[in-house]
């Protein structure tokens, strides 16, 4: 069972998209966007795929909350996106 909340966990990842937005600025193609997701998953996984006496929990936890904060990341620029652009759909 997990020591922590909720949202104490969502509140991680929230802090960890303001920290992304007030560094860098929006993401410059959907394709940039794929390419950080990508990162953020292949550190997990490296973590992930350690033996199990190597492997850290803690970077475990840290690289799903990226993972987590870059996606919410790229859903925000999407919306801005379709906030301000027309969709191919729409064309």
């Amino acid at each position: 069972m997990s020591t922590k909340q909720g949202y104490e966990v969502r509140d991680e990842v929230w802090n960890e998209v303001q920290r992304a937005m007030d560094c860098y600025a929006p993401f410059a193609s959907a394709h940039e966007g794929y390419a950080v997701i990508l990162e953020e998953v292949r550190e997990l996984e490296a973590e992930v795929f350690k033996s199990p006496r190597r492997r850290s929990y803690q970077k475990m936890y840290t690289e799903a909350r990226h993972v987590a904060a870059m996606a919410i990341r790229f859903m925000l620029d999407v919306d801005d996106k379709l906030c301000t652009s027309e969709s191919v759909e729409d064309a």
